[in-house]
């Protein structure tokens, strides 16, 4: 998917699937984007990717880690878990087998 799909306006679609709702945090253009996100990767495969990263960065440490890791630490978790909600739902709609594990 290129940069400039991810970045078309939203479809009218979108909008009359969120008629009316009230999210206090969500927009039709993040939920489109997020669409859009979990088209080009599935939610397990992300996960796992970001897992890598993070724990890389906590191995090299550099000699020591940012004061506010815990802070860090607290967001790259809810995200994870989030990522493995997505998958679940993802998988349970398509009737597959789980795409990430259960760390």
């Amino acid at each position: 998917m290129s940069k400039e799909d991810t970045q078309k306006s939203i479809s009218p679609d979108i909008n009359e699937l969120w008629n009316g709702q009230s999210y206090r945090h969500l927009t039709p253009e993040i939920v489109e984007r997020l669409n859009n996100l979990l088209e080009f990767t599935q939610p397990g495969d992300l996960r796992e990717h970001l897992l890598e990263i993070y724990h890389s960065y906590i191995l090299r440490g550099y000699d020591s880690l940012p004061g506010n890791f815990k802070e860090l630490a607290d967001g790259v978790q809810m995200l994870l878990d989030f990522l493995k909600l997505a998958q679940k739902e993802l998988n349970a709609r398509q009737g597959s087998e789980p795409n990430c594990s259960d760390n």
